[in-house]
């Protein structure tokens, strides 16, 4: 499989950054050439989950889970054996974590 390459694929205007008169010109402009806006969601590059989201989409673009399809996968794992495993500090709903409130 390829490797997975960011791409420049939208164009987004913050729209506090804008005054009304112009957004009102923009949406204007959209709607003259036909062009449909996008449902999405955007994670600006100062936020903290912004890198997350990128391996999250990497992650999907090259057919694997999500990271919060494998921490569900594993925490029903814990759930299913009922134990702990060992070195790990996640998530777990093992019967000792669950009535000791260990990791979860």
């Amino acid at each position: 499989m390829s490797q997975f390459q960011r791409e420049e694929r939208y164009i987004v205007v913050k729209l506090k950054r804008i005054d009304s008169d112009t957004q009102d010109d923009l949406r204007e402009f959209l709607v003259s050439y036909q062009i449909p806006t996008e449902q999405c969601v955007v994670v600006e590059h100062d936020w903290p989950i912004h890198e997350e989201t990128w391996e999250n989409v990497e992650r999907l673009a090259k057919g694997h889970k999500s990271i919060r399809e494998e921490r569900d996968q594993l925490l029903g794992l814990t759930e299913l054996l009922d134990e702990h495993p060992d070195g790990y500090d996640g998530p777990c709903l093992c019967r000792s974590c669950r009535e000791y409130g260990g990791a979860s």
